[in-house]
This record gives structure tokens, C-alpha cells and sequence, in this order.
């Protein structure tokens, strides 16, 4: 059953796709983007997805998820720790007990960007 919340997930936050291929596929259908003739909001829009290179963003996250968890003893790092750690936040109840001069630049390196 989760697996369907996350497909409706992935179909209401797509703006690229189009929305009757993949709700025709999701019914096992196949189906033609080019036949659409625009008649869905994605289509419509004609955005395209940006390529982006992000492997040296996942190399500073995983980087610094490893230096969390050295200094956690095995308590575990959360995705919500891991980001505010990443972003820099300098709330207490972040940065209590790491020792942030040990996390080698990677605190704060991804300021840029928003929660």
C-alpha cells in the first residue's frame, strides 16, 4: 500500500512527464508521449528536466553522514540532523553534541540551500 502513496506522490510532484503516460502505465499500459497532443498540464508547459551533475554533492553528504556517525557512537544520524548539519544550522539542539571542527569544512557546506 505505501508503495502506491508514493507512486500518487511521484505523479503529483512530476512536472515534466506526462500525466497520461504515466497514469496509462500505471495501469500497465503503454503509451506515446508524442500522442498526447498537449491535452495534460506537463505537456502543455513543455518544460524540460535540467541535467545536472550532483556527484560531488553526494560525495560531501555521504562524506559527512560517515563523520556524523563516527561521532554519534552508533546512536544513528536522521535525514533531518544529517540536512540541518549539511545547511549549517546552529541550533543547540543540532549541534549539542558533534564536534563541528572535526566535520572537516563539510559543516555548513551546503548553505546554498533551502530546507
Amino acid at each position: 500500500k505505501i508503495d502506491q502513496l508514493y507512486g500518487c506522490l511521484r505523479y503529483c510532484e512530476n512536472s515534466f512527464l506526462c500525466r497520461r503516460t504515466m497514469q496509462l502505465e500505471f495501469f500497465g499500459e503503454q503509451f506515446e508521449r508524442s500522442k498526447c497532443g498537449k491535452t495534460c498540464d506537463n505537456c502543455r508547459s513543455e518544460r524540460q528536466a535540467e541535467p545536472r551533475d550532483l556527484t560531488n554533492l553526494a560525495k560531501q553528504v555521504l562524506e559527512l553522514l560517515s563523520q556524523l556517525a563516527a561521532q554519534k557512537n552508533g546512536r544513528g544520524v536522521t535525514l533531518a540532523q544529517l540536512s540541518e548539519v549539511y545547511r549549517g544550522s546552529k541550533a543547540k539542539s543540532v549541534t549539542k553534541y558533534l564536534n563541528i571542527g572535526k566535520l572537516r569544512g563539510l559543516y555548513g557546506a551546503g548553505s546554498k540551500y533551502k530546507k
